[in-house]
C-alpha cells in the first residue's frame, strides 16, 4: 500500500516564531547605538556580529567628540565619515559591510551636510542634494534606495540632532528591510562631503532553508513499515505531515498511516 507524505522543513528560529510572533520579531532586531564600540575604530561588532567600515576618501570610524550628546537623542558616540576642507570629499562613498555573513538593514539616522560650518542638511551651494543607499550581497546590487532633499538646514535640536531617519521598510517606496545583503552602501550627492550615522537597526540575514535531496517513492505493504531519507541545507530539522483528504496534519516515527 502506497501512502504519499508532504514534507515541510523549518528553521529552529521559524519554529519558535510560530509560537512567539510578535516577541521574536522584536527581539531579532538590534540597534546599535554605537555608545559602546571603540572611538576611532574602523568597525564595531554587536550582537556577535563584526561590520567593516571604509570610505572612497579618508576614513569612516566610531566618533566621540569633546562636546558631548552630538548624536542621534543626545548621544556621544556615532559613526563618521572625515571630510575635506577643499572639497576632495565631496561625493564619497561609504560602505559598512558585514565581515563574515549577511543581515538586513531595517533603519538608520543619518546626518548630512556640505557646508564647512557642517550645518545639518545643508547641500555646498544650497541646492538640492540626495544620499544613495545601495544593499548588496556578494557584490550584486540587491536594492537601491535615494533620499532627496532640500539642501537646507534643518536645525539642531533633539531628538534628531540634525539626524534623519531613513526607514528601509517604506523609503523610497518599497519595502527593502527584508532583503538579504552583506554590504550597505551610501553615496553623497557632489555638493555633500560629510555622513554621519545612529542607531543602525538590523537583523541577521541567515539564508532560507532549501531541500537539496528529495526522499524516493516508497511501496509499503499494509502493517510494514519504511524510511524516508532526504537531505537540506541551512536547516536544523523537518516535520512530516500526511493529507487523509482534509488538510495536512503532523505525524510521528512509529506511527500507524
Amino acid at each position: 500500500m502506497k501512502k504519499s507524505y508532504f514534507k515541510r522543513f523549518f528553521l529552529k528560529y521559524l519554529l519558535v516564531l510560530i509560537a512567539l510572533v510578535l516577541p521574536r520579531m522584536l527581539a531579532a532586531q538590534t540597534t546599535e547605538t554605537f555608545e559602546a564600540s571603540t572611538v576611532g575604530q574602523a568597525s564595531f561588532t554587536t550582537s556577535g556580529k563584526t561590520f567593516n567600515l571604509t570610505s572612497s576618501y579618508l576614513g569612516f570610524k566610531v566618533v566621540e567628540f569633546l562636546n558631548p550628546g552630538l548624536g542621534y537623542n543626545a548621544s556621544n558616540r556615532f559613526i563618521q565619515a572625515d571630510d575635506a576642507t577643499n572639497g576632495d570629499s565631496m561625493g564619497q562613498i561609504c560602505k559598512i559591510s558585514d565581515a563574515s555573513g549577511s543581515f538586513k538593514v531595517s533603519s538608520l539616522f543619518i546626518y548630512l551636510t556640505g557646508t564647512a560650518t557642517q550645518t545639518p542638511n545643508s547641500t555646498n551651494g544650497g541646492g538640492p542634494g540626495s544620499v544613495t543607499f545601495r544593499g548588496k550581497l556578494g557584490g550584486v546590487t540587491q536594492f537601491t534606495v535615494v533620499k532627496n532633499t532640500a539642501g537646507t538646514n534643518i536645525g539642531f535640536a533633539l531628538p534628531n540632532n540634525g539626524f534623519i531617519p531613513i526607514n528601509f521598510a517604506t523609503e523610497g517606496g518599497s519595502n527593502n528591510s527584508t532583503v538579504v545583503i552583506d554590504q550597505l552602501e551610501i553615496e553623497l550627492s557632489s555638493n555633500y562631503d560629510y555622513l554621519a550615522i545612529d542607531n543602525f537597526t538590523f537583523e541577521n540575514g541567515a539564508p532560507a532553508a532549501a531541500i537539496t535531496g528529495n526522499p524516493p517513492n516508497r511501496t509499503v505493504c499494509a502493517a510494514g513499515s519504511t524510511t524516508f531519507p532526504m537531505t537540506a541545507t541551512n536547516a536544523t530539522g523537518y516535520q512530516w505531515q500526511e493529507n487523509r483528504g482534509s488538510g495536512f496534519n503532523n505525524i510521528t516515527n512509529g506511527g500507524v498511516y
